[in-house]
């Protein structure tokens, strides 16, 4: 790779090593860092970048995972100072990502209707009532659902 701050093009004569001439590059890769000839570091920047957004984002999804596990069953019944404890986890972790995250109360009013879309496995055991606000209950023989 040749330096060149030449602001007009300037062809260089290619050099010879061993009767074999050297290819001339417009970038390279040296101990991890992308250098390019006109030492302007962008396509380094994008690469740094691209590894963080994918490192983010891993680290998002697994914290997201442990946030919503058994989410339906037990954020109804938060108290106020248990929610904002929850609420602040996701605050911070979109602070760091620099994306703007769901609240947990978002999440937990639209994961049920999740189940009701036509893709979820279990889309025929839903049906809404004719009121087409809320589903029906399940056919059971029992009271225990219905509780």
């Amino acid at each position: 790779m040749i330096i060149d701050f030449r602001r007009k093009p300037y062809s260089v004569p290619p050099s010879l090593i061993d009767d074999q001439a050297v290819e001339v590059v417009h970038q390279y890769k040296y101990l991890g860092t992308i250098i390019d000839d006109k030492l302007t570091f962008d396509a380094n920047t994008d690469a740094v970048c691209a590894k963080d957004h994918q490192r983010i984002s891993f680290i998002l999804l697994f914290i997201e995972s442990v946030l919503t596990f058994s989410f339906i069953c037990w954020f109804g019944s938060l108290t106020l100072k248990n929610r904002n404890q929850l609420g602040h986890i996701v605050k911070v972790c979109s602070k760091i990502a620099g994306l703007n995250l769901d609240e947990l109360f978002l999440l937990f009013k639209s994961r049920p209707t999740k189940k009701a879309q036509s893709t979820h496995p279990l889309f025929a055991e839903y049906k809404l009532l004719p009121s087409a606000r809320r589903y029906a209950l399940p056919r059971c023989r029992t009271n225990r659902l219905k509780n």
